[in-house]
């Protein structure tokens, strides 16, 4: 069962890159890094190949965050001496008593801070870790909806500056409410050319356009980005859906179970789930 070390950093490594700030600091704060085993269990069964609530999975978290354990009771208890000594030291009437004080407050500095030593680890490769996933995301990032319908028309050849107005972001389309202006879209006859832009049609509200490449972008194969509570069902019933999520690389992976929305809902909220969809009905094999 027991990794190497370089197999659990890169299985941590999984765990920070969907964890976020606020989430990390209470894990840190409260002297219990271990506790990220918990907070994303699909990490620790598929790498151990044990089931939560176990005796086995409680052993694969604690072999897994091995060089990040500490005695946080110990630093809770080190962390109130030390604030109780800062104020005896205030208080001291003398200096003699001052110095006593102040011998007392730095021994215990020097035991918290050795035993702060792995969680001063973990920190470091926090920090590293979100370092290369922002360096990475500012590069080649998923894009948001509005960033793929504006990237589409910009290959297309046409400027966004002059069309973003006109544009539905819910499904890439354009309605001209006056058909002259089709003739003033810089670059529009040039996409009509290339065949960029599906046939045009005559509305009661306008001239349709849509480009090819956009065709299936409001349906995005079923699946819906998950980027604040808004976007969850609202349906908590017995519905069931799957879900996936982004790596470092932002390459999609499915998750490999299905979800009820309140499960859904709970993933999202720890950082484990990025998209969802509807359960896909799955077509027995014809031989």
């Amino acid at each position: 069962m027991e990794k190497t070390k370089q197999e659990k950093i890169s299985i941590i490594t999984k765990m920070i890159q969907r964890l976020n700030k606020e989430r990390a600091q209470l894990f840190v704060k409260g002297f219990q890094v271990t506790s990220l085993g918990y907070a994303f269990p699909n990490d620790v069964e598929e790498a151990y190949s044990v089931k939560r609530g176990t005796a086995s999975f409680g052993i694969a978290v604690a072999d897994l965050f091995s060089d990040f354990k500490t005695n946080g009771v110990r630093m809770a208890e080190l962390d109130i001496l030390m604030r109780k000594e800062c104020i005896e030291i205030e208080k001291a009437a003398t200096i003699e008593s001052k110095i006593t004080h102040a011998r007392i407050y730095n021994s215990y500095v020097d035991e918290f801070r050795e035993l702060n030593k792995p969680i001063a680890r973990f920190v470091r490769l926090f920090n590293k870790v979100k370092k290369q996933v922002n360096d990475h995301k500012s590069k080649t990032a998923m894009k948001s909806k509005q960033e793929v319908i504006q990237h589409h028309y910009e290959q297309a050849g046409l400027v966004w500056n002059e069309i973003n107005s006109m544009v539905n972001m819910n499904d890439g389309t354009i309605t001209l409410k006056d058909t002259i202006l089709k003739h003033t879209l810089t670059g529009y006859e040039n996409a009509v050319f290339k065949k960029l832009l599906n046939p045009i049609v005559l509305t009661n509200k306008g001239l349709w356009l849509e480009l090819v490449s956009l065709g299936n972008l409001d349906y995005n194969n079923g699946w819906f980005r998950l980027e604040s509570k808004s976007d969850l069902p609202s349906d908590f019933g017995n519905k069931l859906y799957e879900a996936g999520y982004l790596d470092d690389q932002y390459g999609f992976h499915e998750m490999n179970k299905y979800y009820l929305g309140f499960q859904l809902k709970k993933d999202f909220e720890r950082g484990i789930i990025t998209h969802f969809r509807a359960k896909q009905d799955r077509k027995p094999p014809i031989y």
